[in-house]
């Protein structure tokens, strides 16, 4: 039974790929692009990077992808809300749904979020942080938000976080950074306050904003896959694989290791 919980498990979770993200005119202050949980799954480097920074795989989340996306400025001028688009895309065409996929977006200004998606990429929950509030146009309709409300498009949850924080770097830059990424995604570092004297800039990890807004709407927690941030920024692409073994493929192992299990219980009776 070992063996064919072994073969399972490579079957149909080791094939999982975290997203690609990629932005376009970005300032580059403080980037923080596509970071990713590239360790042997399980293993103490795994385990010490969640630990450090707070990403994770897929695997930790039953195959949904948690996609973290922040500006901090985004061209602001005058406190008016800039656009930027954020484009979904199922790599796999429009034959094979993505598994579940979540955004968690950070604005350190106002933004509207102009989201569109494949119809294939099985969005889930779009989670919002700002300095203030922001707002989501998600393939065409429009949700603008006034602190601690949520709201569903096309079955997909917006929630939006009612503590005034935001996220950019990972960690985060500075101890008293204007975005205070540790205490957002529940990670420990120590930064400098003035030279020669560093603290901590959240012991133990004990806060944790986007858990507790995950847990509030969903009942669960899910951590991250792919963390960005820019200064600013006009738009992201998040390129989405995370379709483990296309089922034809993962049935024939499915049926081969099961085979073997049955051969190697009858050599052995």
């Amino acid at each position: 039974m070992r063996i064919l919980f072994f073969i399972l498990y490579a079957c149909f979770i080791n094939g999982v790929q975290a997203a690609i993200v990629t932005y376009s005119d970005g300032v580059s202050t403080g980037v923080s692009n596509s970071i990713i949980n590239t360790h042997e799954y399980g293993s103490i480097e795994y385990n010490n990077f969640v630990s450090d920074y707070g990403i994770h795989s897929s695997i930790d989340n039953g195959g949904h992808e948690l996609i973290f996306l922040s500006s901090q400025n985004n061209h602001h001028h005058h406190h008016e809300a800039k656009t930027l688009e954020v484009n979904l895309v199922n790599t796999n065409g429009t034959s094979q749904n993505t598994e579940d996929v979540s955004l968690v977006l950070s604005g350190g200004a106002p933004i509207i979020w102009d989201i569109s998606s494949d119809s294939s990429v099985s969005l889930k929950n779009i989670f919002l942080f700002g300095l203030s509030t922001q707002a989501v146009n998600l393939n065409g309709s429009k949700a603008e938000f006034i602190n601690s409300q949520s709201e569903y498009i096309d079955d997909v949850g917006l929630f939006h976080s009612s503590v005034v924080v935001c996220g950019t770097s990972l960690p985060q830059d500075g101890y008293q950074a204007t975005c205070t990424t540790d205490v957002l995604v529940g990670i420990n570092s120590f930064q400098e306050l003035f030279p020669g004297v560093s603290l901590q800039t959240n012991p133990n990890s004990i806060v944790n904003y986007l858990d507790d807004l995950v847990k509030e709407y969903t009942g669960g927690s899910l951590g991250i896959t792919n963390f960005n941030g820019v200064e600013s920024v006009d738009s992201y692409n998040v390129e989405i694989s995370t379709t483990a073994v296309p089922l034809p493929a993962g049935w024939i192992l499915f049926s081969s290791a099961l085979a073997f299990l049955v051969v190697r219980r009858g050599v052995f009776d």
